[in-house]
């Protein structure tokens, strides 16, 4: 885990997409087509590396430089730079979930991957999205623990 301080220039500034997210994104969707269609790869090996893939995909621009952030990031970023306060890279669908989805419908793959989002929250975030019921699932779970996200994106 990281803090504030140490990535509250990045927690601040717009989102903008890397010159390399959209080659990055397409090369784990390749990947994990490969993982779903070879029946020779044992389960949890296959559900490792789809785990993985959506750690590449929700990275693609950086960990901490994603589109979407809470309030309460934005806000201590901008008005106490300096706080300890951790941070944590959250999938909004759960890479679990997206494995199920995955390996239910593994023709679906891409468009199933890019419900691969992330969020920059904080670690009491983090906790209060955990204790969310698992049929809760992506940007309802936020709604629930009434957390508010920013889009970055301008």
């Amino acid at each position: 885990m990281d803090t504030i301080a140490r990535h509250s220039t990045k927690l601040v500034k717009p989102y903008c997409l890397s010159s390399k997210a959209e080659a990055i994104v397409r090369s784990a969707k390749i990947l994990a087509r490969l993982v779903l269609t070879d029946t020779q790869i044992m389960p949890q090996h296959r559900n490792k590396f789809l785990s993985s893939v959506q750690w590449m995909i929700s990275e693609a621009n950086g960990k901490y430089a994603t589109r979407y952030r809470t309030e309460t990031v934005i806000d201590l970023a901008k008005n106490q730079p300096w706080t300890d306060t951790k941070v944590n890279h959250e999938h909004v669908y759960t890479r679990r979930h997206i494995i199920k989805l995955l390996l239910a419908n593994p023709s679906e793959s891409d468009q199933i991957l890019e419900q691969v989002v992330a969020c920059i929250v904080t670690t009491h975030e983090h906790h209060k999205l955990s204790a969310i019921p698992a049929g809760v699932v992506g940007w309802d779970r936020y709604s629930q623990a009434k957390i508010v996200v920013i889009d970055m994106f301008h």
